[in-house]
């Protein structure tokens, strides 16, 4: 919470708190950011209807059920791999090149 040991003893109960509630806003919030990177990334990816809640259940709401377990290989478009390979290929051998083309100046 950000709180030194002489901070919290000087503290009211009511005043700790309120420093817990707003610490706890504050880390659903990120809670919040991470998922949404994490669902874009695995929308991109090709899965369908992810939830910044499928990867941290601290955001679901009461009585939502929770999301499928994780997201499988079958979720995936069938040529992920190879696109994937063949993009980091290309980005290797032309950083390679770039870096031989750096040595030889």
């Amino acid at each position: 919470m950000g709180l030194s040991e002489a901070d919290f003893w000087q503290c009211s109960v009511s005043q700790y708190w309120r420093l817990a509630e707003r610490h706890a806003r504050r880390e659903r919030q990120e809670d919040y950011r991470a998922g949404v990177l994490a669902a874009l990334v695995a929308s991109a990816a090709g899965a369908k209807n992810v939830d910044p809640s499928r990867w941290f259940p601290s955001l679901r709401k009461p009585g939502q059920r929770p999301p499928p377990a994780e997201l499988r290989r079958e979720d995936l478009p069938a040529d992920w791999k190879v696109t994937t390979g063949a993009a980091a290929r290309e980005w290797a051998a032309r950083f390679a090149a770039e870096k031989a083309a750096r040595v030889t100046k």
